[in-house]
């Protein structure tokens, strides 16, 4: 679990110092969805991006850190934040493997669970970039690689809560499975989102910004807005509906094998002059190595559910690990 946060703002709109203290307050707000890693992009007269490897609280104190907040000034129209929960241990403490992530046109973070995401890459990935560490990079990847963004997601299988930037555009979206909200500011003329709806309503209340109005984002359905065209009476943004395949309704050994990039039942013939005891042989050591894999995939879903090791000790024996 990650959590999502950021503020769009009229580049003409009032208070631009208030949008970016509170955009760091939601932002860690959201560190008990992740401790892993924090990170945000900047969007305005200077972009960039700006992650690190630690929680959120550590992180805005460091001094990199320090120094890129003042980077942001009133010309400064999108703040998209991130709190990593990695789910991959091998990349834990790696930088690199935090949100968000820059590929081709598109800057973007994820929350949720990604299962296809190698052969997302094999697919579309741009095999001018290094290959991607983590899943949420086939979110951003597959965005840059289809144009419209309706067809994109659906390849991917999975749930998730996304924001990404475009140009000069914020987009939003999530699966029935996820969370996201967003409140608009009238007097700011700005809008703010969070994975959850509580911190937006405690913040906004706390830093007396005026009336606002809180919304939860529909599930299935893009939403699309251009901060130029937030006035006095709201955001003005647009909506598509998507149907996004989604998840499985149940963990089985064919989706934790296809996290790994595998594929559990193969279709093996006797290759033409191999003894069968060969074919045994090398067929017995395949499947060693697929449940070794089974069994580190089950450790990234046990980080995911919350399972105790009693219970991970009961689904592998019910997978027959």
């Amino acid at each position: 679990m990650c959590g999502l946060a950021g503020f769009a703002r009229h580049p003409e709109g009032r208070d631009s110092d208030i949008a970016i203290i509170i955009g760091l307050d939601l932002l860690q707000s959201m560190e008990k969805r992740g401790t892993h890693a924090t990170g945000f992009a900047a969007f305005g007269d200077e972009s960039f991006i700006c992650k690190s490897a630690i929680r959120a609280r550590e992180a805005i104190t460091s001094e990199p850190w320090q120094q890129a907040i003042g980077r942001m000034n009133a010309k400064t129209t999108i703040f998209m934040a991130h709190t990593r929960h990695s789910t991959h241990q091998s990349n834990t403490k790696l930088d690199e493997a935090a949100h968000p992530f820059h590929i081709g046109k598109i800057v973007g973070a994820h929350n949720g669970m990604i299962t296809n995401w190698r052969d997302v890459w094999n697919e579309f990935g741009n095999k001018n970039q290094s290959p991607w560490i983590v899943d949420s990079q086939a979110a951003v990847g597959i965005l840059d690689a289809i144009k419209r963004p309706e067809e994109a997601l659906n390849q991917l299988d999975g749930y998730w809560a996304l924001e990404w930037v475009k140009g000069n555009e914020l987009y939003l979206c999530r699966t029935k499975d996820a969370q996201l909200s967003f409140a608009y500011v009238p007097d700011m003329r700005t809008m703010f989102w969070a994975s959850e709806m509580e911190p937006l309503n405690y913040w906004l209340r706390k830093s007396n910004v005026g009336s606002f109005t809180a919304w939860e984002i529909g599930p299935n359905t893009i939403y699309r807005f251009d901060p130029t065209r937030f006035d006095e009476t709201g955001v003005h943004g647009q909506t598509k509906y998507a149907e996004f395949r989604g998840r499985r309704t149940h963990v089985t050994r064919q989706q934790i094998a296809t996290t790994s990039g595998r594929a559990v039942t193969q279709r093996r013939e006797l290759p033409s002059g191999d003894s069968r005891l060969d074919v045994l042989e090398r067929t017995v050591k395949q499947l060693v190595g697929e449940v070794e894999s089974l069994k580190e995939e089950l450790d990234v879903l046990q980080q995911i559910a919350g399972l105790s090791d009693d219970q991970q000790h009961h689904v592998q024996q019910d997978l027959g690990l």
